[in-house]
């Protein structure tokens, strides 16, 4: 952890010398599940060492990084997303199948999403 604190305190007394405001990214890799549970657990654990000091302006990400990406721009923490995929629910995000398929909006994505592969060739 010793590094993680030099490059932090580097960063932040770079900023402080700078005449304007820095900002800074999170870059989140791909991975399966697998790679989106690690990169979820190493933030948690980054938000728990800072005292939940782990605030990013610009969020980008492939695969399962952009999935969880998207839900830390979101405003979900880490440390929230950590204890979701931690806990023994059932299915906490209610993604069951009569939530998925209950409307036509499933049909509609379907509809548009052939028709983008059409365009695209």
């Amino acid at each position: 952890m010793y590094i993680l604190d030099r490059a932090f305190g580097l960063w932040q007394s770079r900023a402080a010398e700078s005449p304007r405001p820095r900002r800074f990214g999170l870059a989140l890799a791909g991975g399966g599940v697998i790679g989106g549970m690690y990169e979820v657990g190493a933030l948690a654990a980054l938000e728990e060492r800072l005292d939940g000091g782990c605030h990013f302006e610009v969020y980008v990400g492939c695969s399962a990084g952009s999935v969880v990406g998207s839900i830390l721009a979101n405003g979900i923490s880490a440390s929230q997303l950590y204890r979701i995929l931690d806990g023994d629910l059932a299915d906490p995000l209610n993604f069951g199948h009569a939530a998925v398929y209950a409307s036509n909006a499933f049909r509609q994505a379907c509809g548009r999403f052939g028709r983008l592969v059409w365009a695209v060739g």
